[in-house]
C-alpha cells in the first residue's frame, strides 16, 4: 500500500511537473515586467500584481482535469481506488502547501530585498484587508487552494460518473441557491460577520469545506470506471 501510494504520488508529480515549470515562468517574467517598470518609468504612482488569482485558477484547472485523467490512467496502471483516494488527497494537500508558500516567500523576498521604501507596489491578495505576512499569506491560501482543488474535483467526478446531463442539473440547482442566498443579503451578512468575528476561523472554514467535499467524492470514486458517463 505504502509503495503504491509513493508511486502514484511521483506518478501525479511527473504529470503536472511541466504545467508547473510553463506556469512559474510566465508568473515570474510577468512579475520581473512589472517590477522593472517600476524602476524604468519613475513616473508610475502605483503598480499591482498578484500571485493569488493565478494560482487559485491553476489549482481549481488540476483538480478538475486530476479526476477527468489521471485517474483512469491510475487505475490502469494497477492503482486501487482506496490508494487513488489517499493519495490524490495528500498531493492536493502538499500541492496547496508548496504554491501557497513558493507565493508568499517570493513576495515577501522582493518586497524587501529589491522594491524600493517609495515605491507604491502592491501584492494585491486576500490579506491586504487584515495583517499582511507571509505565515497570513501561507495560511489563507493554502485553505483557499484545498477548497478549490476538491471542489473541481468532486465537480469533474460527477461528469465522470452521471454524466453531462445529470452533473449539469446538479451543479445548476446548486447555482440557483447559491444565486438567491447571495440576492437575498443571507450569505453576505454571513461572511462579513465571520470575517469580522475572527478571520483565521473564517478561511479555516474553506478547509472543513474542502474536507468534507473529499469525503463525498469517495462515495463516487470508489466505484468508478475508466469510462466516461456521456
Amino acid at each position: 500500500m505504502g509503495r503504491q501510494i509513493k508511486g502514484l504520488l511521483y506518478f501525479y508529480w511527473t504529470d503536472i511537473q511541466f504545467s508547473l515549470m510553463v506556469f512559474w515562468s510566465i508568473l515570474l517574467a510577468m512579475l520581473t515586467v512589472s517590477v522593472s517598470m517600476m524602476f524604468l518609468f519613475p513616473s508610475i504612482d502605483f503598480m499591482s500584481f498578484s500571485f493569488t488569482a493565478p494560482i487559485y485558477v491553476y489549482c481549481a484547472i488540476i483538480g478538475f482535469l486530476m479526476a477527468k485523467h489521471t485517474i483512469a490512467y491510475g487505475i490502469k496502471l494497477g492503482g486501487t481506488r482506496k490508494n487513488i483516494y489517499i493519495s490524490m488527497g495528500i498531493f492536493f494537500v502538499l500541492l496547496a502547501l508548496m504554491k501557497s508558500t513558493i507565493a508568499a516567500l517570493i513576495q515577501g523576498g522582493v518586497t524587501k530585498f529589491v522594491l524600493q521604501d517609495d515605491m507604491n507596489f502592491l501584492f494585491a491578495h486576500p490579506m491586504n484587508l487584515y495583517e499582511d505576512t507571509i505565515l497570513n499569506r501561507i495560511y489563507t491560501d493554502f485553505f483557499i487552494i484545498i477548497f478549490l482543488t476538491t471542489l473541481t474535483f468532486l465537480i469533474s467526478l460527477s461528469f465522470h460518473k452521471f454524466g453531462l446531463l445529470v452533473s449539469g442539473l446538479i451543479i445548476g440547482m446548486v447555482i440557483v441557491l447559491f444565486t438567491y442566498s447571495l440576492y437575498s443579503g443571507e450569505l453576505i451578512t454571513y461572511i462579513m460577520d465571520a470575517f469580522q468575528n475572527s478571520i483565521y476561523l473564517f478561511f479555516a472554514q474553506f478547509g472543513l469545506i474542502a474536507l468534507i467535499t473529499y469525503l463525498v467524492a469517495w462515495l463516487l470514486l470508489r466505484k468508478i470506471t475508466v469510462v466516461a458517463k456521456k
